[in-house]
């Protein structure tokens, strides 16, 4: 991977990027991550992606232009569109830069300066169907530039406008016109999961599956939709959780109870219903970030106006592969037992996904069963697992699964019925036998 910063970027300090001209036509991962969303937060959108593009770029006019390199967008030989993301100026008179030795090997160009086409923000708002809002990114500002061992990626700080008004809390003295925030940015060379195989989400695998977006068959007037997955198998690194340091002080402030263990039996737990290690979690730094595209990150935010637990991945939008994931869990620890906690995976937009309820339990109860049922969703099931009253059981809005009427834990795989347990004290009540078998076999291979 040839794309590195000019100068080479620490903190807040100016930077360019610089792509080697033998990279232009290859493919990459351009990806983007709302870490920030100002006004709203989570009900806003943050702490989920924003989507993957698959892109090359070209050099014309004193731009680098980059295009959507995704498979799907051919609906026969005659139409297969060439569609544009995005535009950097190019830099051509930056002396620190043009006294490097090969420096004409290479393209640079300023990622703070582009036109802000990419559209990851405006998709966001956009997505909501009941009040569709457009977003036009006015000013950016780039940050924390890091290489990693296959791209690059950065943060830019963003403010722009609406062409409506927010649908926040109003009591905010701020300009309902304008939106605020930070993605995290990816720039990673292409690649597919060794030996991954892409599932088609028909017949069982749609039910047990979230998909990813339909993509165009080629000259048959078909669509093909893959099943989300990762490439699980024995033998596999084990795909690693970075848990928020924050839970540290929650720990601290709740010394009666093992939150850090509660948290990490919630993730390291399914390795049982596996019979492999697959997961393995640790506790993250300051340092860390649940914005980077290279880090899977339970996000623990002590605010608890927003009472769920929610997944969210990011996704090879060929093949269906999940490339990473995080999971948001809400602090307020005061409040559990006294109400019910949620949990979500985010399908179609931030307001989308299936959650469930949760029933009132105690502190350290709760902070092992929420994180494990929100991370069955980041491993791309459709796996709904809690404890829900009164409901009529069937396919909800968002995509996903409620319980059936009565008061039982539950797990809805595929459309072989409903199976039914009672909590495995060592699972912390998730990994649940009627559904383990099934769950293993449709998340590995």
């Amino acid at each position: 991977m040839k794309v590195q910063s000019v100068p080479n970027a620490r903190g807040n300090e100016s930077f360019y990027l610089a792509i080697n001209k033998k990279e232009l036509n290859r493919r990459y991962f351009l990806s983007a991550y709302l870490k920030q969303a100002y006004p709203g937060t989570v009900a806003a959108g943050a702490a989920g992606s924003l989507g993957t593009r698959v892109v090359t770029f070209r050099e014309q006019n004193g731009k680098l232009f980059v295009f959507d390199a995704q498979d799907g967008r051919a609906s026969s030989d005659t139409f297969d569109p060439s569609l544009i993301i995005e535009a950097y100026p190019v830099v051509d008179d930056y002396e620190p830069f043009l006294g490097l030795s090969g420096h004409d090997d290479y393209v640079l160009f300023d990622p703070a300066a582009g036109l802000n086409r990419f559209g990851v923000v405006s998709d966001l708002w956009a997505s909501n169907t009941k009040s569709p809002l457009h977003f036009q990114v006015d000013l950016s500002y780039l940050q924390n530039f890091r290489t990693i061992n296959d791209g690059a990626t950065f943060e830019q700080v963003f403010t722009g406008a609406f062409d409506d008004t927010l649908e926040a809390d109003r009591r905010v003295p701020e300009n309902w016109y304008t939106g605020s925030g930070t993605l995290g940015i990816a720039l990673r060379r292409y690649t597919e999961g060794e030996n991954f195989r892409p599932v088609s989400a028909t017949g069982f695998s749609h039910e047990f599956y979230f998909t990813a977006t339909p993509l165009l068959e080629k000259n048959t007037g078909k669509k093909v939709t893959h099943a989300t997955k990762w490439n699980i198998h024995p033998g596999m690194k084990p795909i690693k959780w970075v848990i928020s340091d924050q839970v540290l002080v929650a720990a601290k402030e709740h010394p009666k109870y093992d939150i850090v263990g509660a948290i990490k039996a919630g993730i390291e737990n399914w390795n049982a219903v596996f019979g492999f290690k697959v997961l393995e979690a640790v506790v993250g730094t300051p340092r860390d970030s649940f914005a980077d595209d290279d880090t899977n990150y339970f996000v623990y935010d002590a605010d608890p106006t927003y009472g769920f637990a929610f997944a969210d991945w990011r996704l090879n939008p060929n093949t269906g592969e999940i490339r990473g994931a995080s999971v948001y869990f809400k602090g307020g620890l005061a409040a559990v037992g006294h109400r019910p906690v949620r949990s979500a995976a985010r399908v179609g937009g931030p307001r989308g996904g299936t959650r469930c309820a949760s029933p009132p339990r105690g502190a350290a109860d709760h902070m092992g069963r929420a994180p494990a049922k929100a991370l069955v969703h980041a491993l791309g099931a459709r796996v709904d697992l809690g404890r829900e009253r009164g409901s009529r059981g069937g396919r909800t809005a968002g995509g996903g699964w409620s319980a059936p009427s009565g008061e039982v834990h539950y797990a809805r795989c595929g459309a072989r019925g409903w199976a039914h347990a009672r909590p495995s004290a060592q699972l912390q009540g998730l990994a649940l036998a009627a559904a383990a078998g099934k769950l293993r076999d449709g998340l590995c291979g």
